[in-house]
């Protein structure tokens, strides 16, 4: 299983990104973490929550 990073309060999400997490709304950024699918342009990071169910999201997206 890839190892999460978890994002802190110095790693600000852009607009896109926050568009992309629960339709728009400011996520509490401690319970959150980046979920890398792919390298290069084909790549892709999501958001999931920092638990058993998010890692089975994030492996399930890629």
């Amino acid at each position: 299983m890839k190892k999460f990073k978890k994002l802190n309060a110095n790693n600000a999400l852009n607009r896109s990104q926050l568009k992309a997490i629960n339709g728009g709304y400011q996520i509490p950024r401690d319970t959150y973490v980046a979920c890398n699918c792919g390298t290069g342009p084909f790549g892709f990071i999501k958001f999931v929550t920092a638990d058993e169910a998010g890692a089975r999201e994030c492996l399930a997206s890629c």
